[in-house]
């Protein structure tokens, strides 16, 4: 199970930035300075202290060194499915 990372609230990250998506009516990919939420709302990519985390339907999947790199890898496997 994948710790959630802790931004001075009770509730993870990553789990406050996804109920903001689910909030908004139009399921666009969401970038800011908070990561990214895919279209489908499967995929995130979440800071976690200078790298980024991938997460895939709430779990974690693998930490990448930039966004770029974790833009790639999630590009890369949603073509596999």
């Amino acid at each position: 199970m994948v710790k959630g990372i802790s931004h001075g609230s009770s509730k993870p990250l990553f789990l406050v930035r996804i109920q903001v998506c689910l909030l908004n009516t139009e399921l666009t990919m969401e970038q800011d300075e908070l990561g990214w939420v895919s279209k489908n709302m499967e995929w995130a990519i979440i800071p976690y202290g200078k790298k980024f985390m991938t997460i895939y339907c709430g779990q974690q999947i693998s930490v990448h060194n930039t966004m770029d790199t974790a833009k790639k890898f999630i590009q890369k496997e949603m073509k596999r499915k």
